[in-house]
């Protein structure tokens, strides 16, 4: 005999060979029970990722003749729990300051509904993994979310990250969930992490992008968001609330999908460009200083006026960023103007924006060669999923084969605690002839959903590295000589 246990009431069962099956269902539970005689199949749809489900097998059955899974992997035992994680978050950071990098990692919400509050509430949980190599020389991760002082409270955790926000080296833990829940941020007090939202006035709601930069030069991290479909700075006050500032910048509320910096005309100054998932229109803004931006109309910079996703690299060296834009490709700068046209590369000629249920470009090194590759991945429209989803991601790893001109790259994988350097800093590159390029630690990240791309790219042309600015540090501003050209610096490279 074999016993089925779901926690929920909404199972069904389909395509029953042989043998019969009986279905009971309570509350909170579905059993189902069958035979385990020769040629029987059924197959049970537990309706929604996450649901553990429950086996309890007749220990008539050798374990041998038990298999699970497309390894076909014999279980330890007769009674089995398959775990389905819907991870929709990685966040990985050195939160504990003993030089390996842990992970956060966040759950889904099982698309909001109704009937499953209470799973989301008592059973799924988010996971917090410790990194145990410096104390065992074992690569191995302990889940320690239990005792951590983390809580859920039900929500979808869409996109989180570590961000110090008070400059004590002890990394916060900033998160924003699905449709209309609010934002949660923990700080650790007395060994345990606190959410500590509401004290921080910290009210963002729903599945919105964000970036952390010091943007009134305070020494202390803000946050740039949206709120109800307007930009919105959250101002840093030294470290103990924010203080909410909202733009009417665009004119009209938007859901935004994606809010990507780069200082394009090398002035020092970001500037930012989002898009609406919507209508799929790509709006522009420049930081002017302070809490202050101003709009830009991206068709006068020869940018896209259209796209569902976007992602900025220089991916010929030539200290210039490109655009990359799904579904119309690659966008190059065309002069000192500060103007960019299409060059028809990487373009997607038979889908537009409206045929996507979801795409992503994410750029790196991938074999520390200096040229920045990249991976796009997509998934296509469902008329019939629930979710809107299509049935497979199209995922690419593209090779840079580009004539490159010279690089140098800053590895800065933990941030925090080796250097005065960490996550959401300005970070200047100054050349042999002058020039200024600015980067911000995690401005290429380009993802929905993680954290952990800590790598900062500068391309120089025919020019060679002087130094690299830390401006405004903690420390105050901060000088690293940068004696070698096309090279990967880290952290212990690094010498003022």
């Amino acid at each position: 005999m074999l016993e089925v246990k779901v926690p929920h009431n909404n199972v069904s069962v389909t395509q029953i060979v042989g043998g019969k099956v009986n279905l009971y269902k309570s509350e909170n539970l579905s059993k189902i029970i069958l035979g385990l005689e020769d040629k029987e199949h059924i197959e049970v749809d537990v309706i929604a990722p996450s649901i553990p489900v429950d086996f309890h097998i007749d220990t008539n059955l050798p374990l041998t003749n038990i298999f699970i899974g497309p390894e076909k992997t014999n279980p330890p035992t007769h009674n089995i729990t398959l775990n389905t994680v819907d991870r929709h978050s990685y966040a990985w950071a050195d939160i504990n300051q003993d030089g390996a990098i842990d992970l956060f990692i966040g759950r889904g919400g099982l698309r909001g509904l109704t009937k499953f509050q209470y799973l989301r509430e008592n059973l799924l949980q988010d996971q917090l993994f410790i990194n145990k190599f410096p104390s065992t020389k074992l690569l191995t991760f302990e889940n320690i979310y239990t005792q951590s002082g983390l809580k859920n409270c039900g929500c979808g955790s869409r996109k989180a990250c570590w961000v110090d926000i008070d400059n004590d080296c002890v990394l916060e833990l900033f998160i924003v969930c699905t449709r209309n829940e609010n934002c949660r941020f923990f700080k650790k007090h007395n060994e345990k992490y606190v959410d500590c939202t509401s004290e921080y006035k910290l009210d963002i709601t729903g599945e919105v992008p964000y970036f952390w930069f010091d943007f009134n030069e305070d020494k202390f991290l803000d946050l740039l968001t949206f709120n109800n479909g307007k930009l919105c700075f959250y101002e840093n006050i030294h470290g103990r609330v924010f203080n909410k500032r909202i733009l009417e910048i665009p004119k009209d509320s938007i859901t935004p999908t994606f809010l990507l910096a780069n200082d394009f005309d090398h002035d020092q100054k970001l500037e930012f460009l989002f898009g609406d998932l919507n209508t799929y229109k790509t709006y522009l803004a420049k930081h002017t200083g302070n809490f202050q931006l101003e709009e830009l109309l991206p068709f006068e910079l020869g940018l896209p006026t259209i796209s569902y996703w976007c992602a900025w690299a220089d991916l010929d060296n030539d200290s210039f960023d490109e655009l990359i834009s799904i579904p119309n490709g690659i966008y190059r700068k065309t002069s000192e103007k500060h103007t960019y046209e299409k060059i028809n590369l990487l373009e997607f000629t038979n889908l537009t924006p409206d045929k996507f249920s979801d795409a992503r470009i994410e750029v790196f090194d991938a074999n520390n060669d200096g040229t920045i590759d990249m991976i796009i991945g997509y998934r296509e429209k469902s008329h019939t999923n629930i979710s809107g989803y299509g049935p497979w991601w199209h995922i690419s790893l593209i090779k840079n084969t580009t004539s490159s001109g010279n690089w140098v790259q800053v590895d800065l994988t933990y941030p925090v605690f080796n250097s005065d350097i960490k996550f959401g800093d300005r970070l200047i590159l100054e050349t042999k002839k002058h020039k200024k390029i600015t980067r911000a630690v995690g401005q290429f990240e380009n993802s929905r959903a993680h954290q952990g791309h800590y790598r900062v790219y500068f391309g120089l042309g025919s020019d060679q590295p002087e130094k690299l600015i830390h401006p405004n540090s903690v420390k105050g501003d901060s000088i690293y000589n940068l004696p070698e050209t096309n090279k990967v610096y880290s952290i212990d490279d690094l010498t003022k």
